[in-house]
């Protein structure tokens, strides 16, 4: 039986154009690449990177000065200190999409405590706001301001402490805008039809009133 001996094709090197074994011990890896190496052979990327060290001397002793600088150093560590709060904390959208569970597990406990439905969930919350295109449910203010916080306040439409709150649940949550002079705020724990014709006026609340409750059926069909 005759030996077989099995020997690497020829590579080319793109500097020196010796042409070499196609190995790790003349060219280092390259995914990249077709063959999977690099063009020029390991001698010939060792004399460049020496040659670029010498060439670069200059160069490379401003960036080191320029990263020891006062500014450099306090650009770096608020930029560090940035990335650790989002790996703890997560990104803004996290942070806002956190906050949002948060209200409304309050929501829900505050609906238990008075042994009242709370079936109310993130998801609900999701639709009310798609349903009013992102806007408040009363006076179409977008709940989006130029830096993309959210101002958005989940309200109990009959509130939890009427005898008639069905509770936190689907058909009782509408988004209103929040902060100072918000609707929400606005509106409080007053009964819904009277603080709308008291803030609007007659035929603007029965207008408001109205998609309200065209949402609340929407929502009550969906849920069946």
């Amino acid at each position: 039986m005759d030996d077989h001996t099995t020997t690497a094709p020829l590579k080319q090197c793109s500097k020196c154009m010796k042409s070499i074994p196609a190995t790790e011990e003349y060219f280092s890896r390259r995914k990249e690449s077709r063959d999977g190496f690099t063009r020029q052979c390991r001698q010939c990327r060792q004399q460049h990177m020496v040659e670029f060290r010498r060439n670069n001397e200059d160069y490379q002793s401003r960036e080191r000065n320029r990263k020891q600088s006062p500014d450099y150093v306090q650009k770096n560590n608020a930029k560090n200190a940035e990335s650790r709060k989002k790996a703890r904390y997560g990104s803004d959208d996290q942070r806002a999409r956190i906050r949002e569970l948060d209200r409304i597990r309050q929501q829900r406990r505050m609906a238990r405590k008075r042994s009242l439905p709370d079936s109310f969930t993130h998801l609900d919350w999701e639709r009310a706001l798609s349903y009013f295109h992102g806007c408040c449910a009363v006076c179409g203010r977008q709940l989006y301001d130029l830096f993309g916080h959210r101002e958005a306040e989940a309200d109990h439409w009959i509130p939890l402490v009427s005898p008639d709150c069905p509770g936190t649940v689907a058909s009782n949550i509408v988004p209103l805008c929040g902060g100072v002079g918000g609707c929400n705020n606005s509106k409080s724990t007053k009964n819904a039809k009277e603080w709308l014709t008291s803030k609007f006026g007659n035929r603007k609340a029965h207008e408001i009133e109205c998609r309200i409750q065209t949402y609340f059926k929407w929502v009550s069909e969906r849920n069946r």
